[in-house]
């Protein structure tokens, strides 16, 4: 049971109870759902508890609900972007196949070696070896493209 200091915040709001209980996500307390009451003992009966620990699990529900689809909106995102990397690193690797005469996996480390040594992004590396050989950017695969 809380007691309240006559001179904190909730004595001036005339909060004379509370109740706080934490919905849970994979376990973990994510926060709390906080109730407040101007009477003494406003919480005291089990039954009004549990009510208030199933309200409790249900906002935990939506939660989870709205995290795991924001999450799968960035992750979507995240691969629209990376597709046309993808397809510029894959041209790339091409071309050093054809230069080096080498795999695809030895093309590949190329360019990691490249990108580590040199400190920037493989992908930027790539793009200007196909730029250096075509004169132009790289395109998107075709199968990038959106319909």
């Amino acid at each position: 049971m809380l007691r309240f200091s006559r001179r904190s915040w909730l004595w001036t709001l005339r909060v004379r109870s509370s109740l706080s209980v934490p919905p849970y996500s994979n376990r973990q307390a994510i926060g709390a759902l906080n109730l407040y009451a101007a009477t003494p003992h406003a919480f005291d009966d089990p039954t009004e508890i549990a009510q208030v620990s199933a309200l409790a699990a249900q906002a935990d529900a939506v939660l989870s609900v709205v995290t795991n689809q924001a999450d799968q909106v960035q992750l979507t995102e995240q691969l629209r972007e990376a597709l046309p990397s993808r397809s510029a690193i894959d041209q790339a690797i091409g071309i050093l196949m054809g230069h080096q005469r080498c795999t695809a996996t030895e093309a590949f480390a190329l360019l990691r070696t490249a990108s580590q040594h040199g400190n920037r992004k493989l992908r930027d590396i790539a793009a200007d070896i196909v730029t250096s050989v075509s004169g132009q950017p790289p395109e998107p695969s075709p199968f990038d493209q959106q319909h």
